[in-house]
């Protein structure tokens, strides 16, 4: 089973698994195979936007699959985890029935494109601001006991002079090496 990435909302997925034989051999799908995708954490399962194509371009245990997400839109919703799993097939004469051939998601991860970075930057503010509100003048008020270095919008009762790590240190028993 392999993730196959985080996808956006009606997007086509296609890839490829493969069966063999327990000595390792390739070998085909048979019995009427089937996939079904699960969402989630749920028991539902759906074949909607599912073909299965056995020995792909006559290749003996290679087999394509394509997911057309836009197929229903319900089901295969933005913010969900997705599981494909073989429904009905056997191989070399033995069931294979729920093995996972594949796990997507659908806008279900973090994204790092340059707006996403961009939003993250500035709720966390500039790492080389000139002011003590970012994340940098955060970082050397928790560190330093210098009083000049507290940030105006620290909420609650921080305080760097009594709070920050070198002003514990001052106070322990113990050596910092």
């Amino acid at each position: 089973m392999n993730y196959l990435g985080d996808l956006s909302a009606a997007q086509v997925l296609d890839f490829k698994f493969t069966t063999v034989t327990t000595a390792g051999a390739p070998v085909t799908l048979v019995g009427t195979p089937a996939l079904s995708v699960y969402k989630s954490n749920s028991t539902t399962q759906s074949t909607s936007g599912v073909s299965l194509t056995v020995d792909f371009d006559s290749v003996t245990g290679l087999h394509h699959v394509r997911i057309d997400t836009s197929s229903d839109g319900t089901f295969y919703a933005a913010g969900n985890d997705f599981q494909v799993v073989i429904t009905a097939g056997t191989v070399s004469g033995g069931s294979v029935v729920g093995y996972v051939v594949g796990e997507f998601s659908i806008a279900n991860r973090l994204s790092l494109d340059s707006s996403g970075v961009t939003t993250v930057l500035n709720r966390l503010g500039a790492f080389t601001g000139s002011g003590l509100n970012t994340v940098m003048g955060y970082l050397e008020a928790i560190m330093r006991k210098d009083a000049a270095l507290t940030p105006s919008d620290v909420g609650g009762t921080f305080d760097n002079t009594t709070d920050s790590l070198e002003s514990a240190e001052e106070r322990s028993p113990f050596t910092v090496v």
